[in-house]
């Protein structure tokens, strides 16, 4: 059975203890339980490690020095949906390759879209907020104008899978796939997973990156 909000237990990783707690307020009023708080991604490998939470809700900018490293850290750490402060198509690029399996645009969410993507994450799906879909789009028509650009058919996508992967590019999630495309939720979600599997991808964010060609 899905996880639901109430049961789940959330780490949170912000420099700002002040927009921390913010957002340790939203999800603590929609039923879920913070378990481990960290000011930094170096810091939260070893607080996550040790409250072993569903979901980390991580802000982060390339400004402040967050490097693939530190993302990959946590990812490890805890499935990890991430907030960032700007879109920065390097850093989103940076962001979606290291294996995130969400990312939320900062002041671009609603406190229902952030409980949302906490669940979806927590539930082995992806959140992407539009904005962020639309720039790794635009990253994806920019890299189409490059000769060297990775041939999709090297992805071994069938037909059916391009037309949902370009839907996942435009930030659709499952249930409007179907609707579009006239399919089964079940099937889209299936479909997805072969996707997910033929890019070698963990998340929707890293297949959107890998299918902009960026991997």
């Amino acid at each position: 059975m899905p996880k639901q909000s109430a049961e789940l237990r959330v780490g949170i990783v912000h420099a700002d203890p002040q927009r921390s707690a913010a957002v340790q307020s939203i999800l603590t009023v929609a039923g879920m339980s913070v378990v481990g708080r960290a000011r930094s991604p170096v810091e939260a490998v070893g607080v996550m490690s040790a409250t072993e939470p569903d979901v980390v809700v991580a802000t982060a900018t390339a400004s402040r020095g967050t490097s693939s490293a530190d993302l990959v850290g946590l990812a490890i750490a805890g499935p990890t949906l991430l907030i960032v402060e700007a879109v920065d198509r390097e850093h989103l690029a940076t962001a979606a390759t290291a294996g995130v399996a969400g990312l939320l645009l900062d002041g671009d969410y609603t406190a229902d879209d952030l409980v949302r993507s906490v669940t979806l994450v927590a539930n082995g799906s992806s959140a992407v907020s539009p904005k962020v879909a639309a720039a790794l789009l635009e990253l994806a028509r920019d890299l189409a104008d490059d000769k060297e650009v990775r041939d999709p058919d090297a992805f071994g996508l069938t037909t059916r899978e391009r037309e949902i992967m370009d839907l996942v590019m435009a930030g659709a999630a499952n249930e409007s796939i179907a609707n579009a495309l006239g399919l089964g939720t079940a099937t889209v979600k299936g479909h997805v997973n072969r996707i997910l599997a033929k890019l070698g991808a963990g998340s929707r964010a890293e297949a959107m990156a890998r299918w902009a060609g960026l991997r």
